[in-house]
């Protein structure tokens, strides 16, 4: 298999470890056929693939998750494949849908394909998350190569948490029937991404507080596939120059932050640079950032062009998967009243600086055969002493490491770390990685109870070679703005948050979740600003989806929009949908999901059923995307006078128990309102059981999955206000352990895997 940046592959290093895993169904393959194709063989060939989306961990290493909400989500891919001819060029033949498109570690993505053997070569354009692409374009069977890559547009519409339309090609010599064709590739973003922070100067600049930030005259398609020409040669796919499939344009569309320092997560297509001054001045993609000047109360706007500076990024070009981080420095006077007028003039009280990268590659220098990048230049921890975060490095030279402001004193791979005031940072070896691949761990010193993040910077050097690492600890209060978005997916009023109305049972849960005292700034929990609440009708949104049809958008939206997502009662999930919680789980350590068993179709397609449901004796085994990751076995009985037990205090389920809420007593007893709840039998390991059953101590009625960041509740009805006491401050013992499980929460939603 030959690929057209893989030539340089052995000298960069930037060799993914990609394993394909086994696969059970077939895709539908429409072949239109292909007049004076080479091809010569019958029947099918199977191919399974593995696709790498590019990120900011490094190449070989297993993944950190530093990256984007759905940045590295697959959805749907469609597998289009051509064959070269007598003239050396490569025309359409057919198209096949990606089946069985399955999450993996590291930001991989594994499906199967059946395609048409065939003993020509043959070139392989996958199309990941096309949106209306092919609703409007249908390829016809003999189309050039570089005719089908122009046509290919699917209707970018922004909104956040989409999932991003994505690209790769395999060359093939051929593909052959009775075989399995495993195969590898990294998918390429087909759109860019733009964040704006401040870090102002202020002895020259005056305060300014971010609001929103806006895309202006974005294009309204993207093409998916970038020209042959516009590809370069390196190691992993990337462009030099842009693909644009037309003038057409949108207004503008944006996006609204909680931080005052940031905002950030805005997607748009390529655009190509422009030559006049009229269109630098109104032609031409550019951002618009909102914010409150110098105290006031009343945002103003200013204008921020793509201009980098760096050769060969010209003026107004916006390449695809490429990521611009402008850093304002500087603000010298009010802005525009109105953002239209910001768009359509230059700024003159702003200063900005940006920094640019390709998300598919680390930072990198190389001379000959040796080379030294990083993963990242920028870590961030918790304020929390003893926190943890990592960057990966890629080097053939034996390189150190140094605290800027501890200078001559160095750590190497081996040794011990080097420390300053606030953090060590030492260098690990990954043998089982790469012989080239290691790591630069920090940990905080101390916990930051200050009003303002410590900040220092390490360097890596080996000789002239030098990137220079900020480290910035967050202090305490650092998400104050930051709320925690609650989606309840139902059907019906049973146990669910979304509304404050006394018709929901699950008033009482969300009045404790809603006093300030418990959750704020000024509570017991007090390091976020509180809970948003949503509601999801899960008819339209949740039930309806097949992968593919407009319910599916809508229920995208809807789960990429959310912090923590609880599958409420009888909530009916569609397949398509059960996969795509799953999915949105996995692809961010900052969110948790609570899973609840008790109607028979509650959590539904999550839950293989070995028996059919019946009042008296009802059995279910619990499973994970499909796959046999998680088991929860779960018993359904009709008892009306029916208690759930809290447990008593043990080692690992101490941070439950024994909370920020205080501890609770073990053997509370919590009525159940009706007679059809569920309870577990048997569980995994790592799974912790928070209550169990009067009468069954060794079943569970509650749980929890600290890793996974999974919660099982065994019936809705524990969160109606009936069955707490105390509400105010989570005095109540059922009340507390809830209190102290939403603790974890949200230390898992603003935190992550940090502890």
């Amino acid at each position: 298999m030959t690929t057209l940046w893989g030539r340089a592959v052995r000298r960069s290093g930037f060799i993914f470890i990609l394993i394909a895993t086994l696969f059970a169904a077939y895709a539908c393959v429409k072949d239109a056929g292909m007049p004076g194709g080479e091809g010569g063989n019958d029947g099918d060939a199977l191919v399974r693939l593995t696709i790498k989306t590019p990120g900011v961990s490094a190449p070989r290493a297993a993944a950190t998750r530093a990256v984007a909400e759905s940045e590295y989500a697959i959805g749907t891919v469609k597998v289009l494949v051509l064959e070269r001819r007598d003239d050396g060029r490569y025309y359409y033949r057919y198209m096949a849908d990606g089946q069985n498109i399955t999450p993996q570690e590291g930001q991989r993505t594994t499906f199967q394909a059946l395609l048409k053997a065939t003993s020509a070569p043959v070139k392989i354009l996958l199309a990941a998350n096309y949106g209306d692409a092919f609703a409007v374009y249908s390829p016809e069977a003999g189309t050039p190569e570089a005719e089908l890559r122009r046509a290919i547009v699917p209707t970018f519409a922004f909104s956040e948490g989409m999932l991003l339309p994505m690209y790769a090609e395999i060359t093939l010599d051929r593909l052959d029937t009775g075989t399995t064709n495993t195969i590898s590739a990294t998918m390429l973003r087909a759109v860019a991404r733009a964040d704006v922070s401040a870090e102002l100067d202020m002895s020259v600049s005056k305060s300014f507080e971010i609001t929103e930030a806006y895309v202006y005259r974005a294009r309204k398609g993207v093409q998916l596939a970038p020209d042959e020409s516009a590809l370069t040669e390196s190691a992993t796919p990337r462009v030099g120059a842009p693909s644009v499939p037309s003038a057409d344009t949108v207004a503008r569309y944006g996006i609204s932050t909680f931080d005052p320092l940031s905002v950030g997560g805005l997607y748009f297509p390529e655009c190509g640079t422009v030559e006049t001054q009229a269109e630098q001045l109104k032609g031409v993609t550019c951002l618009v950032v909102g914010g409150l000047y110098d105290g006031e109360d009343t945002p103003v706007y200013y204008r921020i062009d793509f201009d980098s500076g760096r050769q060969g990024h010209p003026y107004g070009q916006v390449l695809r998967n490429h990521r611009y981080h402008f850093i304002i420095t500087r603000v010298t006077g009010r802005g525009w009243e109105d953002p239209d007028d910001a768009a359509n003039n230059r700024a003159t009280t702003i200063v900005t600086e940006v920094r640019m990268w390709e998300d598919f590659t680390t930072e990198m220098v190389a001379n000959g055969d040796n080379y030294l990048g990083v993963s990242s230049r920028d870590v961030v921890l918790p304020y929390m002493q003893g926190a943890e975060r990592s960057i990966y490095v890629q080097a053939s030279v034996p390189y150190r490491i140094s605290w800027a402001d501890r200078p001559g004193v160095y750590a190497t791979a081996g040794g011990g770390p080097v420390a300053n005031d606030y953090f060590t940072a030492s260098v690990e070896e990954l043998p089982g990685v790469s012989d080239d691949v290691s790591r630069i761990v920090f940990t905080a010193l101390r916990q930051n109870d200050s009003d303002a993040s410590y900040v220092s910077y390490l360097t890596v050097e080996w000789g002239a070679w030098v990137f220079t690492i900020k480290v910035t600890q967050l202090h305490y209060v650092a998400n104050i703005h930051r709320s925690i978005r609650v989606l309840s997916v139902f059907n019906g009023t049973t146990g669910h948050l979304g509304d404050n109305t006394t018709a929901a049972s699950g008033a009482g849960m969300r009045a404790v979740l809603s006093d300030a005292g418990n959750f704020s700034p000024r509570g017991v929990v007090d390091y976020f600003a509180g809970f948003d609440f949503s509601l999801a009708a899960n008819q339209s949104s949740f039930m309806d989806p097949d992968g593919t049809n407009d319910a599916t958008y809508r229920m995208h939206a809807l789960l990429y929009g959310a912090d923590v997502v609880y599958m409420g009662n009888d909530n009916r999930l569609s397949e398509a949908a059960a996969r795509a919680v799953i999915e949105w789980l996995e692809a961010s350590p900052n969110r948790v999901l609570i899973v609840g068993a008790d109607a028979p179709l509650t959590s539904h397609n999550l839950i293989r059923r070995d028996k059919p449901y019946a009042p008296l004796a009802y059995d279910a085994l619990w499973y994970y995307n499909a796959m046999h990751i998680e088991s929860y076995n779960v018993q359904h009985l009709d008892n009306t006078d029916s208690r759930f037990l809290t447990v008593e205090r043990t080692a690992e389920n101490a941070e439950f128990t024994d909370g920020p809420f205080g501890p609770v007593t073990a053997g509370t007893q919590v009525t159940i309102a009706d007679g059809y709840y569920g309870y577990a039998r048997s569980w995994y390991e790592g799974i912790v059981p928070l209550m169990t059953v009067k009468g069954h101590p060794d079943c569970m009625a509650v749980g929890i999955d600290p890793q996974k960041r999974i919660i099982y509740i065994g019936d809705a009805s524990l969160y109606q206000s009936g069955r707490f006491t105390g509400v105010e401050g989570g005095s109540g013992m059922h009340a507390r352990l809830w209190s102290n499980i939403w603790a974890w929460i949200a230390h898992r939603v603003i935190w992550g895997d940090g502890e």
